[in-house]
């Protein structure tokens, strides 16, 4: 989070907003980016018909692979 401050803090001075954010409020700024790319990359990859599937481990894929395949 140091590196986020810092780099909010250079280029708010380069967009003009100087004021420091708070831990919190730059902590609820990455997790909404972070968010909204997540959506994004899930709408465009649904939009070609591919849908993700996430997993707990790399062990699970067999398994997975195996069911799709069937």
């Amino acid at each position: 989070m140091q590196d986020v401050a810092k780099r909010a803090r250079r280029w708010g001075e380069i967009l003009g907003y100087p004021e420091d954010k708070t831990p919190d409020e730059l902590d609820a700024a990455v997790t909404a980016a972070v968010q909204q790319a997540d959506t994004y990359d899930r709408e465009v990859f649904e939009s070609m018909g591919v849908k993700t599937i996430w997993i707990e481990s790399f062990e699970d894929i067999p398994a997975i692979i195996d069911a799709i395949a069937q």
